[in-house]
């Protein structure tokens, strides 16, 4: 098991160097968050209980191949740290909104069974 997900974190790696290295520096600045983004979150997926040590791992290497590829600038390390941070809120985020949908459905009946006991 360690050893098929060492080989998805060099997939991830992988892809999101390859994706980079043949764009200029705007168009890379411009795909660089939502290529974050997305290769994050697909590694937080398959490794749910290690989410610090995912995020960890792959900002010091993304940062490492930004380097390599002469993109390491403030305006993108930012990024990147945006699109990890957002990565690994997102299922709390999604939960929340789930159970705001949730509180509202309940009110509603609430208000429903308030309104028959009324009408009785």
């Amino acid at each position: 098991m360690y050893f098929k997900k060492e080989g998805k974190m060099k997939n991830t790696l992988i892809i999101f160097e390859n994706s980079l290295s043949n764009l200029g520096k705007d168009e890379a600045s411009d795909l660089l968050e939502d290529l974050s983004f997305n290769l994050a979150y697909k590694q937080i997926s398959h490794n749910p209980h290690e989410t610090k040590k995912v995020l960890n791992s792959l900002l010091v290497e993304f940062l490492t191949i930004l380097k390599k590829l002469d993109f390491f600038d403030d305006e993108n390390v930012t990024k990147v740290i945006k699109a990890l941070v957002k990565a690994s809120i997102v299922d709390a985020q999604n939960s929340l909104y789930e159970y705001i949908s949730e509180a509202e459905l309940l009110n509603k009946q609430i208000e429903n069974q308030k309104n028959l006991i009324k009408n009785q």
